[in-house]
């Protein structure tokens, strides 16, 4: 199902395709430092277009007004323990030029991914030696923080299991790579001058349950995390803030800055 009809890629409407790109830039409605922490976490560099594919619209609807491209609403997901099957996930594709150019861009912000994007470009005859690594600006690692946070991460606040004495309230982030997480470790002290460490969430090989889920499902890889408790996350709040596009994850950061918890 179309949720927003797109532009069909040609020589002729490419002019026009570009154009709308460039003036989405200049009016500062795309960040490509944040679409690369989405790319990171839950988007997809495919030999021959780039999808993203999740729950949440804004983020999708924000590239595909920006390329022009359609939104489609997947089929509802059926397996138990994949997805929440009364809320279908949103899917916009880039392909074609409009792949390329978007490639090319979020490049020097690229961490897990970022061989994936160096193939791409070098198939693309795109590929130049001088794409910056992990050089991001202060405001550039924020942007792609709270892209990565929304894929892969949460802001937090309530009781933990040992009872109500234990109020916690955070940021999270967890993959299955940890490399990538010690990395953002650094960058995190670098930026923010927040101590954090990378700890081991869940074991690969077992049935993993979550507590919104009746279902397990196989966690085939050990899968990492990073937890900043208390006060220590306030100042990742506030950097991340500004760049959050998700409604209810900015309200949980908002709220989270303000002390206003659950």
């Amino acid at each position: 199902m179309i949720l927003k009809q797109g532009i069909r890629e040609s020589v002729k409407n490419w002019p026009d395709i570009l154009a709308n790109i460039t003036k989405t830039e200049k009016e500062n409605k795309i960040n490509y430092a944040y679409h690369a922490g989405w790319a990171d976490g839950d988007g997809c560099l495919k030999p021959d277009s780039y999808s993203l594919k999740i729950t949440e619209e804004n983020p999708v609807y924000n590239l595909a007004n920006a390329f022009l491209t359609s939104v489609y609403l997947t089929t509802p997901e059926k397996r138990k323990g994949h997805g929440d099957p009364t809320n279908p996930r949103k899917n916009t594709i880039l392909s074609g030029k409009r792949y390329k150019y978007f490639t090319h861009k979020i490049m020097p912000f690229l961490m897990e991914k970022r061989n994936q994007g160096y193939k791409l470009l070098k198939k693309f005859n795109l590929f130049k030696k001088d794409y910056t690594y992990l050089e991001y600006t202060y405001d550039e690692f924020c942007a792609y923080l709270a892209g990565f946070t929304e894929a892969e991460g949460s802001f937090y606040d309530g009781y933990n299991k040992k009872g109500k004495q234990n109020f916690r309230y955070g940021w999270s982030v967890s993959n299955t790579n940890k490399s990538l997480l010690s990395t953002l470790k650094r960058l995190i002290k670098k930026n923010y001058n927040v101590d954090c460490k990378v700890v081991l969430q869940s074991k690969g090989g077992k049935n993993q349950k979550f507590s919104n889920q009746s279902e397990q499902k196989v966690n085939r890889k050990d899968r990492y995390a990073i937890n900043i408790n208390g006060k220590n996350s306030l100042p990742l709040a506030k950097a991340l803030y500004p760049y959050l596009m998700i409604p209810y994850k900015k309200e949980k950061c908002k709220n989270l800055i303000e002390h206003k918890f659950r």
